[in-house]
């Protein structure tokens, strides 16, 4: 599994310390993750396409254009990451990313988008020359190789969690509640398995 989080932890500092009145507070990975989308759309020189066709690219759907079959091997590259970075594979949440950053203060947005009519707006930027330092990190982002998540897995307590699921709707969070017996029967059964292993290595050290 790849790590699809870091690549915005030091953008979103960034904009808590350019943000000294927290307007944008709650908001700061959306208005990143958005970003990164239509700037991808950008690098692909899709600018006369609707906004609305990133979902169509994350998704892997076969899309019978010329132009999509010509990309070459570093704009398949951006693809791949631009897939594995941004939750938007579905109609339904690629559009509400939209709307939601479309309410954001112009000011803090690289892009123009209206909350209306999205499927008749194109890919636009007021101000060419503005937020270049984020327009470079996207850049890094789509062409870098991207990390490994770095896990640590831990019994499963008596709690609710939550993951995310691929719907009909695009990706989802579900969650579920483990009861108190069943997270008993999984702490049990890694002690178990613990003290197997350790009981095999020192069989074999004896050896």
């Amino acid at each position: 599994m790849y790590d699809r989080s870091q690549w915005y932890i030091p953008l979103v500092q960034r904009l808590k310390d350019q943000d000294e009145d927290g307007i944008l507070k709650g908001k700061y990975v959306l208005l990143l993750q958005v970003e990164l989308g239509l700037w991808l759309l950008e690098r692909l020189g899709l600018v006369d396409e609707p906004i609305t066709m990133l979902w169509v690219i994350l998704s892997g759907l076969p899309i019978p254009d010329s132009r999509l079959a010509a990309f070459d091997k570093q704009q398949r590259h951006t693809i791949a990451n631009a897939r594995i970075l941004l939750p938007f594979s579905g109609r339904f949440n690629w559009e509400s990313a939209l709307r939601e950053y479309a309410m954001l203060h112009q000011a803090w947005r690289c892009y123009s988008v209206r909350p209306e009519e999205l499927e008749k707006q194109m890919v636009y930027r007021p101000d060419p020359q503005r937020y270049q330092e984020r327009l470079l990190a996207y850049d890094a982002i789509l062409e870098s190789t991207l990390p490994f998540a770095q896990r640590t897995i831990r019994p499963a307590t008596a709690e609710a969690f939550c993951f995310d699921a691929i719907t009909r709707r695009g990706k989802q969070v579900v969650q579920v509640e483990i009861p108190e017996g069943i997270a008993e029967l999984v702490a049990t059964w890694t002690i178990n398995q613990q003290i197997s292993v350790m009981t095999n290595r020192r069989e074999k050290s004896d050896d």
